[in-house]
């Protein structure tokens, strides 16, 4: 870090997570260079428990909240089982990430609560209260009540409204929304497109000084999905920057031809109904599970397979497993609800249709 960042870092209690937010996130780097981290000291303890909301970064897309837990005993394996986030005594309805994964016996753990909101952050009541739920023996809950005094700096929105053409399919950036946590791409599929894009892969924003804002790794990358039409993209955020333009550099484009996206399975039978003839991979049916077996593919594209709908019904998978080696994969995907014949959605398939894409986003508000 530079010497004014690590200064100011250095001064808050229980940093560790925030260096490590910084070494994959320069926008939480900026972040803390302008000072807009707001230290928060709210302790509550039970069955020899204590918690501590060390500080929050809060803008209109979600917050981050970072914490410390302490015991005299060990908690490496003392899991949170939930964590709720109140506003003024009614909880948030919002995409939350949290937990610890400590390997060594430890009586200290640092960490931090993504809070991403799609609707919106409303600041006009800044009382806050978090609440966690423990799985330990007693089942222990402690509630943290902390108030935020620092103004939220505004979202700045460009309505950009760019289509873009990868070899005749079709999707348009809708807006370009950029708060201190992230930069959101509001993307919507052109719904005559003659195949079913699947991913947008290796997204990355540069600016006019050559410097990449990538997508957030540890964090809330997307929310909505790609198959559904209509899907936002999260980024490293620049907005403490002083910029005119960015560009949008995009790796790959995956798709697949409409009415080849899906399988058809059958849960009464157990057996594989259909299947695209290109889908090279080989799929089998256990109980309730479909597992999907290939040679190396890359374990970070996220799942093979999607939602399924059997009798009119939507399922999603309840589970998912990934199993990878040097030469070889298995996916397995775990459809409760389903029954008898079930179409499910294909998520990914490596076929590429464009790559190398480069989209100029002048930041004209």
């Amino acid at each position: 870090m530079s010497p004014t960042v690590a200064g100011y870092v250095s001064k808050i209690p229980g940093f560790e997570p925030i260096v490590r937010m910084i070494a994959y996130d320069k926008g939480i780097e900026a972040i803390m260079k302008n000072e807009y981290f707001e230290e928060i000291h709210s302790t509550a303890s039970a069955n020899g428990l204590m918690v501590s909301v060390i500080g929050v970064i809060a803008d209109k897309s979600g917050m981050s909240i970072f914490y410390e837990v302490d015991a005299p005993f060990d908690i490496a394996k003392v899991n949170t089982k939930e964590v709720n986030l109140l506003q003024d005594g009614k909880e948030i309805l919002a995409s939350k990430t949290y937990g610890w994964f400590e390997n060594e016996p430890t009586q200290h753990v640092e960490g931090v609560i993504e809070i991403s909101n799609k609707a919106g952050m409303s600041y006009k009541s800044k009382e806050f209260e978090l609440i966690f739920q423990f799985d330990d023996e007693k089942q222990t809950k402690i509630q943290l009540p902390f108030t935020l005094k620092n103004n939220i700096q505004p979202e700045k929105v460009i309505a950009y409204n760019k289509e873009i053409d990868i070899n005749g399919q079709k999707f348009t950036i809708e807006n370009v929304r950029t708060s201190p946590l992230r930069i959101a791409l509001d993307i919507a599929i052109d719904s005559s497109n003659t195949m079913q894009l699947l991913k947008l892969e290796d997204l990355n924003l540069i600016d006019e000084n050559g410097d990449v804002w990538g997508t957030i790794q540890n964090g809330f990358s997307a929310s909505g999905h790609i198959r559904d039409g209509r899907f936002t993209v999260y980024m490293q955020s620049n907005y403490f920057e002083q910029l005119k333009q960015l560009t949008l550099a995009i790796g790959s484009v995956y798709a697949v031809p409409k009415g080849q996206d899906f399988i058809e399975v059958d849960f009464t039978k157990q057996k594989v109904v259909s299947k695209p003839d290109y889908y090279d991979w080989p799929i089998d049916v256990n109980g309730k599970e479909v597992s999907i077996q290939g040679e190396t593919l890359d374990p970070y594209r996220g799942g093979l397979l999607y939602k399924a709908s059997s009798h009119g019904e939507i399922n999603y998978p309840s589970s998912e497993t990934f199993r990878y080696g040097e030469e070889h994969f298995e996916s397995t995907y775990t459809y409760e609800e389903a029954e008898g014949l079930t179409k499910i959605d294909i998520n990914f398939y490596s076929n590429i249709i464009g790559e190398n894409i480069e989209i100029p986003i002048p930041l004209n508000e």
